[in-house]
């Protein structure tokens, strides 16, 4: 009879840590994202011999993603059902993920940085955003209420942060083009 409680206490206990790891993650992979822009920018925005315009494009879609990823940061921080975060996460991302630039004939070295932020978007948006065929309920990774303690929601003002001075960058780095 012991052995069947413990069981039970220990199913229960690992449930609720992956619920808490999931939710963590999901500041990790915006973590990896903002990063992502922040090696990016100056590879754009240093490029040489891209057309002025294309280099703009670029940029522009950078500063929508940084963007985006500060919602979803800030939607975050206050928190809701799964339901709600789950269709804001995918309200954030989706037209970023949807308007990718054109990276053909752009040099490898910044196809690539730009192709890993894309990529990290399409992560984020993937793993935690409502999925459209599901019908009334979203099959995010988070879990059924996103709330975070004290400790992710510093992590989280750490990424508000993060998203600020990417902003900052991508802003200069447009400003220095026109």
């Amino acid at each position: 009879m012991w052995t069947r409680k413990l069981a039970v206490v220990i199913v229960i206990a690992v449930c609720l840590s992956m619920i808490g790891c999931t939710q963590s993650q999901v500041i990790n992979d915006i973590d990896i994202a903002l990063s992502a822009a922040q090696v990016a920018i100056p590879i754009v925005a240093g490029a040489a011999g891209l057309p002025a315009a294309q280099v703009a494009e670029i940029l522009t879609w950078i500063q929508a993603a940084v963007k985006a990823l500060g919602s979803v940061s800030n939607r975050l921080s206050v928190g809701g059902s799964k339901g709600e975060v789950a269709a804001g996460i995918t309200a954030d991302l989706a037209g970023v993920v949807a308007s990718e630039p054109d990276l053909q004939g752009v040099p490898a070295s910044i196809a690539s940085v730009v192709q890993t932020l894309a990529t990290d978007v399409q992560k984020v948006l993937a793993t935690y955003g409502a999925k459209p065929s599901v019908a009334l309920s979203s099959h995010s990774a988070l879990g059924s209420e996103v709330h975070f303690g004290s400790s992710d929601q510093k992590k989280i003002a750490g990424l508000k942060a993060k998203d600020l001075a990417a902003l900052a960058a991508v802003e200069k780095a447009l400003a220095a083009r026109r």
